[in-house]
């Protein structure tokens, strides 16, 4: 009788220690805080980059622990959390200027953490009787998506600038309807974006490839890049931008950047590409990530994630197109300026790259 009562206290003692175990497990995974990051469309380069760095998180921090989120956009990661007070406290958010504090209504108001890429766009045609914006007069043109408060309305700016906004006839849509609509001859002209690597890698597109399948792609405002950068300056202060306080998003390029049929220096319009926050999320929350990230940075570990990756370094983590240091430290989150000052990473203006070509 004895052993019989051994054997089932012993078995009693083997389950409640099991539970034990188990019960350990569980709350050492949910021992770490938990934050996401919304990081717009699968596919998308900012999206891949978050997801390594979402990986970094998991690794390398001993409290901390992140997932993605997909949206279906940029734009869309701001307005994920306007409506959402809770989502506010532990989201990080891939943003672009212009519209990062506009699409938030004054209710969500997002603070940097580290630029992630720099995405420029230029005008291009297959007509080679195309040479330049005013020759764009009376001709059908494509855009970026028409939503307000973003980077499409420079674009339209500029063409104001010239009086012929009124006699153009705008296709309005991703970088895919505007692939199509300039190879099959639906457009003139258009916009669409090139690749660019910190600091100096420049290469065509994916969809500009495609295109130039086609024939040879011609480039619009090429040199005059002094005139053609304060015009880009002038249209992000334009009435449709005016509430948003824009830095110059104009990025000189060199000559051939972008192939032989570009001759001569190139200001472009550049959208700033970056994780951010709002001061919701707690400044060690934010430090912590930052670490990660400069760490990660610094060790080329975006290297093999997405081409553009080989640009994340710590000194580009840092740059945006503010004039001055103090302008650019008003945009950071506390958490991310604490870690920065740590280590002596100092603010700096990206325009500085492109002085040496803007007397061309």
């Amino acid at each position: 009788m004895f052993k019989k009562y051994l054997t089932i206290i012993l078995s009693l003692l083997a389950i409640l220690a099991s539970i034990a175990v188990v019960d350990a497990a569980l709350a050492g995974s949910g021992d770490k805080t938990q934050i996401y990051i919304a990081a717009a469309r699968p596919g998308d380069p900012w999206n891949i980059l978050s997801h390594a760095l979402a990986g970094f998180i998991d690794k390398r921090s001993k409290w901390l622990k992140a997932d993605v989120v997909a949206t279906a956009g940029v734009s869309d990661d701001t307005r994920l959390l306007v409506g959402d007070p809770q989502k506010r406290k532990n989201y990080i958010i891939v943003g672009m200027i212009p519209g990062w504090r506009t699409l938030g209504k004054g209710v969500y108001v997002p603070y940097k953490i580290g630029t992630i890429l720099e995405m420029p766009s230029v005008w291009v045609t297959l007509k080679d009787k195309i040479n330049d914006l005013p020759d764009l007069k009376g001709k059908v043109v494509t855009l970026p998506r028409h939503i307000k408060g973003t980077y499409g309305y420079i674009f339209i700016d500029l063409l104001n600038q010239l009086g012929i906004w009124d006699t153009v006839k705008p296709r309005y849509g991703g970088l895919g309807a505007s692939l199509l609509a300039l190879r099959d001859g639906a457009a003139d002209a258009g916009t669409l974006t090139f690749n660019y690597a910190y600091p100096d890698h420049y290469s065509l597109g994916s969809k500009m490839m495609e295109l130039q399948a086609r024939g040879p792609l011609h480039f619009l405002q090429q040199g005059n890049v002094k005139a053609n950068s304060e015009a880009i300056g002038k249209a992000c202060r334009s009435e449709s931008l005016k509430d948003q306080d824009l830095p110059n998003l104009s990025m000189i390029i060199p000559p051939k950047a972008l192939g032989p049929n570009q001759n001569k220096a190139m200001a472009v319009v550049t959208v700033p590409i970056f994780w951010a926050a709002s001061k919701d999320v707690p400044e060690k929350v934010i430090y912590e990530v930052t670490r990660i990230l400069y760490e990660a940075a610094k060790d080329h570990d975006f290297d093999s994630f997405h081409a553009t990756g080989k640009g994340l370094r710590p000194d580009f983590l840092v740059t945006s197109f503010w004039d001055t240091e103090k302008e650019a430290r008003k945009n950071y989150h506390p958490g991310a300026l604490k870690f920065y000052d740590e280590v002596g990473l100092k603010m700096k203006s990206f325009k500085e790259l492109g002085k040496k070509y803007s007397n061309d």
